[in-house]
C-alpha cells in the first residue's frame, strides 16, 4: 500500500524539520545553551533521578540552598527529560531539547487532526518570535504550550457530545497534565468548574454535575500534591512567595509594555521592554502594513459570512482558555513577586489567541477572506523564522569571535575542567549555574540579598560566619573566574574580596 503525502502535509514535515533544527542550531552556537537559572533547576533534578538520587536536588530558594525535596516546579518537565535522557542514553541538556521537540511535533499532529489540509497555518505560529523563544530555552512551557492546545480541543470535544466519558476524562488528563507542567496549570480546574456553571444555567443538570464530579477529582488531587509539598518542604510549593513590590502603576506599565511586544510577531524575544524602539516600530509598522493593505483588499469580502455550523464554536474553545490563562497569569504576577511580565509569560495566551483568530476566520468567512489571512501568517511568520534562527545564530557565531565558549559544547567542556579538582561534595560560592546539572554532588550557595530569601544584603564577614555555622565540615570554594554576579544586590564587601583575588580560579575559604 502506497503512501501518498498530500503537499500540505509535506508543509507540516518542513515546518517540523526547520522547528527541530533551529532549536538544535540555537542551542549549540549558544555558549549557556539557552539554559536559564530555572533551566538549571529542571536538568538538576532530571540528572539525580538519572543517578539514581530520587526527587531531591540543591535548592537555591532555601536559606542554606540544602538539598531538599523538589517542589518548587512540578516535576512534570523534569521527568520527560529524565526518560528521554535515559532510553536513548544522552545528556540531559540534549534530551530536554528532544523533549521541546516531542511537543513540537505533538502539538502539529493534533492541528492535523482539528484542522486537516489547513494545519500547516496553525502549524507556522511556532514561528513566532514569542514561541521559538520559548521552545529553545530548556523551560517547562514547552509541554505546557502542546497542554494547553490539548486542554483547548479537549473542552471543544466535549462540547460536541456531552455524553461522552472518553471525552470528559480527556478534559481531566488534558487538566493534571496542565498542573503537572506548570503551577499555573491549575486554572484548568477552574475552567472545568465555570463550565459546569455555565451548563447549570442552561439548565443541562446532567452535563453540569458530570463536570463539577471531575472539577472536583482534579481539586483533590492537586491539593494532595500540594500538601505534600507542604510535609516535605514546609511550603506548598516548595519555597516562600513573596508578594509583589511593585506598585500597580508599574505592573500595568510593564503588562502594556509586554503587550505590545507580542502584538508584534516580526521581532526577537525580549524582556518586558522594547530594547530597540526603532528596530521594533520598524517590523511592527511593516507588519501592520501588509496586514492593513491585505484587509483593504480584502474589504468587499469580509461582510459576506458563510459560517461553518460544524467548526464553528471551536474559536470559542481556544479564546476563552486563552483569556482565563492570561487573566490568571496577570493576577498571579500582580500579586507575588515573579519574573517581570514577558514572553515566556504571555507567549502561551499569544499562542492560543492566534489559534482563535485563525480558526475564527476560516470557519466564518469566505475563503477568500481566509487566503488573504493565509498570505499574510506565511510572511510573517516565515520572517520571524529567519530573523530568529539563521540571522540571530549567524550574529551570535559573529560576535563570539576567537572566543573559546563560541558553542555550548565548548563552554561545558571548560567548565568541567574548570571544576574537575574540586572535591566531591564541596560547597562553590557564586557558582556557573551549569553546575548544579553538571556535577549533582557539590551545592552552590551565594551571599544573601534582597530578594527570595531575605531582605538585606550580606556583608563577606557575615557570609563567612553562616558558612562556618551551617557547614562545618564541608569545603567551601568562592568562585572568582567567569564570575559574573550582579552587582546591585550583593554587598559591597563581595565585590572587593573578588577584586581582590582577580586572576585566580578558586579561593579556597573554608
Amino acid at each position: 500500500m502506497k503512501l501518498i503525502l498530500k503537499r500540505e502535509d509535506c508543509y507540516l514535515i518542513l515546518i517540523f524539520i526547520f522547528l527541530a533544527l533551529g532549536i538544535l542550531t540555537k542551542s549549540f552556537f549558544n555558549e549557556d545553551g539557552y539554559i536559564s537559572p530555572d533551566s538549571a533547576g529542571y536538568l538538576a533534578l532530571a540528572q539525580n533521578l538519572v543517578e539514581g538520587n530520587g526527587f531531591y536536588a540543591y535548592s537555591p530558594y532555601t536559606p542554606c540552598n540544602e538539598r531538599s525535596f523538589f517542589a518548587v516546579w512540578p516535576v512534570g518537565y523534569p521527568i520527560f527529560i529524565y526518560l528521554v535522557a535515559k532510553v536513548f542514553g544522552i545528556s540531559v541538556f540534549l534530551a530536554s531539547k528532544i523533549v521541546n521537540i516531542i511537543f513540537i511535533g505533538i502539538s502539529i499532529l493534533l492541528f492535523r487532526k482539528l484542522f486537516k489540509r489547513n494545519a500547516y497555518i496553525y502549524s507556522l505560529v511556532f514561528f513566532a518570535a514569542s514561541l521559538i523563544g520559548i521552545f529553545v530555552f530548556t523551560w517547562s512551557e514547552a509541554p505546557f504550550i502542546f497542554g494547553l492546545l490539548w486542554f483547548s480541543s479537549a473542552v471543544y470535544s466535549f462540547s460536541q457530545n456531552t455524553s461522552s466519558k472518553i471525552l470528559l476524562f480527556n478534559i481531566f488528563s488534558s487538566s493534571m497534565f496542565l498542573f503537572l507542567s506548570r503551577y499555573i496549570g491549575a486554572f484548568s480546574i477552574g475552567f472545568i468548574g465555570m463550565m459546569s456553571i455555565l451548563y447549570l444555567i442552561k439548565k443541562n443538570y446532567k452535563t453540569s454535575s458530570k463536570l463539577i464530579f471531575v472539577s472536583l477529582i482534579g481539586f483533590s488531587l492537586i491539593s494532595l500534591y500540594l500538601s505534600h509539598n507542604y510535609l516535605r518542604t514546609g511550603h506548598l510549593t516548595g519555597a516562600i512567595r513573596y508578594p509583589a513590590t511593585e506598585t500597580n502603576f508599574e505592573l500595568l506599565k510593564a503588562l502594556i509594555s509586554a503587550v505590545a511586544i507580542e502584538l508584534n510577531i516580526i521581532r526577537t524575544p525580549s524582556g518586558s521592554h522594547i530594547s530597540n524602539t526603532l528596530k521594533f516600530l520598524t517590523w511592527f509598522v511593516l507588519q501592520s502594513g501588509l496586514f492593513l493593505y491585505l484587509l483593504w483588499k480584502t474589504k468587499d469580502s469580509i461582510n459576506h459570512i458563510n459560517k461553518n455550523k460544524e467548526k464553528y464554536n471551536l474559536w470559542k474553545a481556544f479564546f476563552s482558555v486563552g483569556i482565563t490563562y492570561f487573566f490568571c497569569m496577570v493576577l498571579t504576577r500582580w500579586h507575588t513577586c515573579l519574573d517581570n511580565f514577558h514572553y515566556r509569560q504571555l507567549g502561551p495566551a499569544s499562542f492560543l489567541f492566534f489559534i482563535a483568530i485563525v480558526c475564527y476566520v476560516e470557519f466564518t468567512y469566505s475563503q477568500k477572506v481566509f487566503q488573504r489571512l493565509k498570505f499574510f501568517i506565511v510572511i510573517v511568520c516565515i520572517s520571524s523564522y529567519l530573523l530568529n534562527v539563521p540571522l540571530i545564530t549567524i550574529k551570535t557565531i559573529l560576535q563570539s569571535g576567537e572566543s573559546p565558549y563560541q558553542t555550548y559544547s565548548a563552554k561545558i567542556s571548560e567548565l568541567r575542567d574548570l571544576y574537575s579538582n574540586i572535591p566531591h561534595s564541596s560547597v562553590v560560592v557564586f557558582p556557573s549555574k551549569h553546575l548544579s546539572y553538571l556535577r549533582t554532588d557539590i551545592m552552590g550557595l551565594v551571599p544573601f540579598y534582597p530578594g527570595p530569601i531575605s531582605n538585606r544584603n550580606e556583608s563577606m564577614q557575615e557570609f563567612l560566619v553562616r558558612i562556618n555555622k551551617i557547614f562545618p565540615e564541608k569545603e567551601v570554594y568562592f568562585q572568582i573566574k567567569d564570575n559574573k554576579p550582579y552587582e546591585d544586590p550583593y554587598h559591597k564587601s563581595i565585590f572587593e574580596f573578588i577584586d581582590n583575588n582577580q586572576g585566580k580560579e578558586f579561593v579556597k575559604i573554608k
